[in-house]
């Protein structure tokens, strides 16, 4: 579950990092892959990243450890996109 969770918030947080850098296109064509790469970047990605970070905190405050299949290197994307998004949303 945490696993399955991890990885789609991986793909949520590159739309997040796309739609971010979508700011600076000054003329993007209207279309469903725009429009699916916005939703996802600027609204499922935060909700499904502080949930993932959530749980995260939750398995650490019960002693217990994250599964072992769950690579470390993708709980640090997630929690540098996590960063980022709180300086992006908050500034």
């Amino acid at each position: 579950m945490i696993l399955f969770l991890a990885r789609v918030a991986l793909i949520c947080n590159c739309c997040f990092v796309l739609a971010w850098g979508m700011r600076y296109i000054p003329s993007l064509p209207a279309g469903g892959l725009v429009a699916t790469v916005l939703v996802m970047g600027n609204i499922v990605s935060i909700v499904v990243n502080v949930l993932l970070h959530v749980f995260y905190a939750l398995f650490l405050l019960a002693g217990k450890r994250l599964s072992p299949n769950v690579p470390k290197w993708l709980l640090g994307i997630n929690f540098m996109v996590l960063i980022f998004q709180g300086i992006v949303l908050f500034s």
